[in-house]
């Protein structure tokens, strides 16, 4: 057999989806602004090119445990 074969047949490593990474990658940098400015969470948001602040709020939570507003209240 040729070695094509062979690697066909390995398992792949899981890869992020890319419109994953980029909201993930857009996440952090929300984060960081929120900890390093005064600016309120939504002035931060739209910035960064979030416009629905519902689902922001959610997608952060599920990555950092937390809501905005509560990273917020600890700069």
């Amino acid at each position: 057999m040729r070695p094509a074969h062979h690697q066909l047949r390995l398992p792949r490593p899981p890869r992020p989806v890319p419109l994953a990474y980029v909201r993930d990658l857009r996440l952090d940098r929300v984060r960081q602004d929120i900890l390093a400015t005064t600016d309120s969470v939504g002035t931060i948001a739209y910035r960064r090119g979030i416009s629905h602040l519902g689902r922001f709020a959610g997608d952060y939570r599920a990555r950092f445990h937390e809501l905005p507003s509560a990273t917020a209240a600890r700069r």
